[in-house]
């Protein structure tokens, strides 16, 4: 199956193009490709310190937020 594409671009493409843009938390479908999203995070990642010091910080506010939401339930 192909890989989903927004504007040209391939899911993992546009998500990590998201996450260089300053996204903090991408929803992605259940078919919508999640382990070639995950890979193109991580390769990413590890070859770009800065990339990787944004998605990490995005990570952080993901799960604070979290935290806080769960125990306001």
């Amino acid at each position: 199956m192909p890989l989903p594409r927004s504007g040209g671009r391939t899911a993992p493409r546009t998500a990590v193009a998201a996450v260089r843009a300053g996204v903090h938390l991408l929803l992605v479908p259940e078919d919508g490709h999640l382990g070639d999203v995950a890979a193109a995070l991580i390769e990413t990642a590890e070859g770009d310190t800065v990339f990787a010091r944004t998605l990490h910080g995005a990570a952080e506010r993901v799960r604070a937020l979290a935290g806080r939401q769960r125990s306001a339930w």
